[in-house]
């Protein structure tokens, strides 16, 4: 079933139209991380999509702009996506999506170009990274 949290309406290819004035993101089905045995989404990952949420408001209420973005171990990318959904206008330079699980990067990938995002996000595997990612 769909999930809107906050402004990102998060739905599985096919599902109805999204509801209007929401960011929708739209994911395939896949062997990734993303959804929980009871078919909804792992509590982690919508923990982190609020937080995603909060930080968006707090960035554009203090007019703070994102460069880059990290999804590491990225399953099916709902984060890196949701991000790019969600601070689409506070211009992200870059986002990245990595994982060690190639089912993982092809989901990715496909959930990244299903939606339009596909030229922002760089999908590789942790030691593809740029090295100045490394902290």
């Amino acid at each position: 079933a769909p999930l809107l949290i906050g402004p990102l309406w998060l739905a599985s290819v096919g599902e109805s139209r999204a509801p209007v004035g929401s960011l929708p993101l739209f994911l395939l089905d896949s062997d990734a991380f993303l959804l929980t045995t009871q078919g909804s989404l792992h509590a982690s990952t919508r923990a982190l999509i609020t937080l995603l949420v909060a930080t968006r408001a707090l960035l554009r209420a203090r007019s703070l702009r994102v460069q880059t973005i990290l999804d590491f171990g990225c399953g099916s990318g709902v984060l890196a996506l949701s991000a790019l959904r969600l601070f689409d206008g506070l211009e992200p330079a870059h986002a990245y999506a990595t994982d060690v699980f190639e089912p993982a990067l092809r989901a990715t990938q496909r959930n990244a170009q299903l939606n339009g995002l596909g030229r922002k996000l760089e999908v590789c595997t942790p030691w593809e990274l740029p090295s100045s990612l490394i902290v």
